[in-house]
């Protein structure tokens, strides 16, 4: 099964994205069964998604994970849902700020992710379910912002892969190691789970 999982640059206060670190750890667990290409993202509202929809083409996965930083979090969230909605005083890395506006004007108002969220927390591959938790919504900035128009994308151009986003506390609330280690417990547990599609299924057998 073949997983694209993205991180975004630094921005901020971060000169390095604790999101982009993490990359580096789980592209090292890539197997012939479990398939991890990985993928740094702007931190910019115009640039984004453009840059994901080219990977996306060109890798075909089965599977999307779209990584962001949530600076006040101390455990990983699975967020459910992603908003039709732009609200933040914060800029991205190109100045650029909205405020209360839609990112799609002819989209839905939300799109609930596809990875199975409930499964992966009570996977036996999941060990320290208590630095996990479920999280209703991924916020109005540019993890959101990705979150939807991925989601947005797959629906429109009939796509089949698997979607969603996941939020990760600083390192200094989970260390470097164990939130590699979590991640990497999450995707195993989507790989194993046993009510994926035939398709996902016969892929799985294949890659």
């Amino acid at each position: 099964m073949k997983f694209l999982i993205t991180g975004f640059g630094a921005f901020d206060i971060y000169e390095q994205n604790p999101s982009q670190i993490l990359l580096e750890d789980l592209k090292r667990k890539s197997s012939q069964e479990i398939s991890i290409e990985t993928l740094v993202l702007p931190v910019s509202f115009a640039q984004s998604f453009t840059v994901w929809k080219k990977s996306f083409e060109a890798l075909e996965p089965d599977v999307i994970i779209l990584l962001g930083l949530a600076g006040r979090r101390e455990v990983v969230s699975l967020e459910k849902v992603a908003i039709n909605y732009r609200d933040s005083e914060r800029v991205d890395n190109e100045g650029v700020a909205y405020r209360g506006e839609a990112i799609c004007d002819d989209g839905p108002s939300a799109y609930f992710s596809t990875l199975p969220l409930k499964k992966i927390l009570s996977s036996h591959k999941l060990v320290d379910r208590e630095l996990v938790e479920l999280s209703l919504s991924s916020g109005s900035y540019i993890c959101n912002d990705i979150f939807y128009q991925v989601r947005h994308y797959l629906e429109q151009s009939n796509q089949s892969s698997l979607a969603g986003f996941i939020h990760i506390p600083p390192f200094d609330k989970i260390g470097r190691d164990k939130q590699a280690e979590l991640l990497f417990q999450i995707i195993e547990s989507i790989a194993n789970d046993q009510d994926l599609s035939t398709e996902y299924k016969s892929q799985l057998q294949t890659d």
